[in-house]
C-alpha cells in the first residue's frame, strides 16, 4: 500500500489485472486507472489494452472516484463489492478516443449515499454490457444511478447496449431524475430481465436510442417523488416493448413516449395492473396527450402477471352506429356500404388519425355531419 493506493508495478503492460479479496483504501481514489493504466504510475494509453477488474472489495471510501477506467480497448469490471461508498462516480468509464468495448457484470453495490451518478458511462464504444449487477439500499444520490452517454463509430456502426439481469431495489434517489438515464442516439438498446423494486424517484428509465428492446422486465412498487411524472421514457425509432410487468407503481404515467416519429411503437403483451383498455390508456402518455409523438399500440395486453394470459380485446372501432370518433391507428375505408339507415355518417367530438392511421373515403357521395 501507498498512501492508501494499492500500488502497480508493471510497465508497458498490455494486461493489468487487479484480484484480490480485500481492497481498503479511504482517500481520494480506491483504484483509479486512466489511459487504460495507474494514474499514479502511468498516462499513456494503446488500443489494445485490456483493463480488467474482478473479484475485489471497495469499502468505506470517501473520493471523487472508487474504480476510473479511460481510453482502453477493452474493459472487464467483474464480480466486485462495493459496499458503503461515498464517491461520487463509484464506476466511472470514458472512452472519447477509442472504440472499446465495457462489461461490467455480476458486481454488488451495497448501501452507501452522497454523491452524483454512481455508475457512469461515457463515449465512444463498439458495445457496453451491463448485465447480473446487484443494487440495494442507497440513499441520498443527487443524480442518477446509471448515466449512461454512449455512441457508436456512426450510424452504420451503432453501439450496442445490453443492459440485462440487473436486480435494483430500495433506491431513494432524492433530487434525482432517473434511476437510469441513456442518451445513447445511434445505438441499440436492449433492455432485459431487469428488476426495479422500491425505488423512489422522479422516473425510473429514460432511454434515447436508434431502436429500443424492452423485453421480460419488471417494475414493482416504485414511487414518484413529484406529483406528475412519468416510470419510463423513451425515444427510439423503433420499439418492441413486449412481457414486462407494471406492479404497484405510483406514476402518473408507466410509459411515455418522447418520439416525434411516423411509425408503429409496438407496447402489446405487457402487464399493466389494470384490467380494461381505458384504464391501461391513462396510463400511456403518447400521440392521443400530444399530437407531435408517436403512437404507442398497447393492445393486447396482459390479464395478469402471467405471459399466457392474454386478453381478447381489439383495437377500438372508430365507428359506431354511423358515428365517427376516437383513434384511428391502421388502415380504414369509410364506404357507402357502411352507411347507417339514415343515409349519412356523423362525426363526434375528434377524430384522430395516428402517425400509423390512414383513412380512405371511396366514394365522394358520402356525407358527413358535424354533431
Amino acid at each position: 500500500m501507498n498512501g492508501g493506493y494499492r500500488s502497480l508495478t508493471q510497465s508497458s503492460v498490455s494486461l493489468v489485472t487487479i484480484q484480490t479479496n480485500d481492497v481498503y483504501a479511504p482517500y481520494f481514489y480506491a483504484v483509479t486507472f486512466v489511459n487504460g493504466q495507474s494514474e499514479m504510475i502511468f498516462s499513456q494509453s494503446t488500443t489494445n489494452q485490456l483493463i480488467d477488474i474482478h473479484d475485489c472489495r471497495f469499502e468505506n471510501y470517501q473520493s471523487s472516484y472508487c474504480v476510473r477506467i479511460e481510453n482502453v480497448g477493452q474493459a472487464n469490471i467483474l464480480r466486485n463489492y462495493f459496499t458503503s461508498l461515498y464517491s461520487s462516480n463509484t464506476v466511472y468509464c470514458n472512452s472519447n478516443q477509442y472504440f472499446g468495448i465495457l462489461t461490467i457484470a455480476g458486481n454488488n453495490f451495497e448501501g452507501g449515499n452522497g454523491g452524483m451518478d454512481r455508475i457512469q458511462v461515457y463515449g465512444s464504444y463498439d458495445s457496453v454490457s451491463i448485465e447480473n449487477n446487484v443494487h440495494s439500499s442507497v440513499e441520498n444520490y443527487y443524480n442518477q444511478l446509471y448515466y449512461i452517454y454512449a455512441y457508436g463509430r456512426n450510424e452504420e456502426t451503432p453501439c450496442n447496449i445490453t443492459f440485462a439481469r440487473n436486480n435494483i431495489t430500495q433506491m431513494n434517489l432524492y433530487y434525482a431524475s432517473q434511476v437510469i438515464y441513456m442518451e445513447t442516439y445511434s445505438s441499440r438498446v436492449y433492455f432485459l430481465e431487469n428488476t426495479v423494486d422500491r425505488c423512489v424517484s422522479y422516473s425510473v428509465a429514460y432511454i434515447r436510442a436508434s431502436t429500443l428492446t424492452m423485453l421480460n422486465n419488471v417494475f414493482s412498487n416504485n414511487q414518484q417523488q413529484f406529483s406528475f411524472n412519468y416510470l419510463i421514457t423513451f425515444y427510439a425509432t423503433s420499439a418492441l416493448i413486449n412481457y414486462n410487468f407494471f406492479i404497484s407503481n405510483t406514476h402518473t404515467y408507466l410509459l411515455r413516449t418522447d418520439s416525434n416519429i411516423q411509425s408503429q411503437l409496438d407496447a402489446t403483451y405487457n402487464y399493466w395492473n389494470a384490467s380494461t383498455a381505458s384504464e391501461i390508456a391513462q396510463l400511456i402518455y403518447d400521440f392521443i396527450d400530444y399530437q407531435y409523438i408517436g403512437y404507442i399500440v398497447y393492445i393486447p395486453f396482459l390479464n395478469s402477471a402471467n405471459v399466457s394470459d392474454i386478453s381478447q380485446s381489439e383495437l377500438p372501432s372508430i365507428l359506431n352506429d354511423g358515428i365517427l370518433s376516437g383513434v384511428l391507428v391502421g388502415f380504414f375505408n369509410l364506404s357507402r356500404s357502411l352507411l347507417p339507415e339514415v343515409g349519412y355518417f356523423r362525426l363526434r367530438g375528434t377524430l384522430m388519425i395516428s402517425p400509423i392511421g390512414h383513412l380512405y373515403i371511396e366514394e365522394v357521395f358520402i356525407y358527413l355531419f358535424l354533431n
